[in-house]
């Protein structure tokens, strides 16, 4: 598994299970459980050799991600949430929908930075919408995510030459599976959404056991 995908794993295999999510829950369990994985994510990519600044911004994309989830899901986990949406806690803001693109133009043209941009297309390709879920968003978001993958390609290109005494270079089918390495970072993608996340399903399961034994008492 490559650096990205290993740092950001757990988080997205938590935000699948918030989605999924269907029973009765502690929000404020819930919470806390993932606000977790987002410090340890920022701490994983630290360790990795990812600048601060990446490892921000990567924060910044899965909070994103988080709080949209968490917003479409019913009361009370939603009114929970929009009281105290994760952005808020780690960024001190509520504009996630717009600094989510902000952001990701300010990536874009910075090959040194591309496992944060990948990261930003990652949650993107998992239904990110922010400021594109407005009525009639969906072909803008579809343009720019059609611009993001070419930019991807570009960025996993290596050159034929490194340098004037580089060797030609002999095996350019190896230069076709550098080209389109992107396409198993969304490979990766879908296997981390399809994962169960032991943790969270545990915190998960043991909510839902206790709430409906409190309901059986009730009655």
């Amino acid at each position: 598994m490559d650096r990205l995908n290993e740092i950001t794993k757990d988080s997205f295999a938590a935000i699948e299970q918030l989605r999924a999510l269907a029973g009765p829950v502690s929000p404020d369990t819930l919470q806390r459980r993932i606000i977790d994985y987002v410090e340890k994510l920022r701490t994983s990519a630290r360790e990795s050799g990812l600048s601060e600044r990446d490892a921000n911004d990567i924060a910044y994309a899965i909070v994103a991600l988080v709080d949209e989830v968490a917003l479409s899901k019913p009361d009370p986990l939603r009114g929970y949430w929009l009281s105290r949406p994760l952005q808020m806690y780690f960024f001190n803001e509520n504009i996630a929908g717009e600094g989510f693109f902000r952001r990701l133009d300010a990536l874009r043209g910075q090959p040194q930075r591309r496992d944060a941009l990948r990261a930003y297309y990652l949650c993107l390709t998992l239904g990110f919408q922010g400021q594109y879920a407005m009525r009639g968003g969906d072909m803008e978001l579809m343009r720019l995510l059609e611009s993001l993958r070419d930019e991807m390609e570009r960025a996993f290109e290596f050159p034929q030459a490194l340098s004037p005494e580089a060797l030609p270079p002999e095996e350019p089918s190896t230069r076709r599976r550098d080209k389109r390495l992107f396409m198993w970072v969304g490979l990766g993608a879908l296997l981390v959404s399809m994962s169960v996340y032991v943790g969270l399903r545990v915190v998960l399961d043991g909510q839902v056991k206790r709430t409906m034994t409190e309901v059986e008492a009730l009655r």
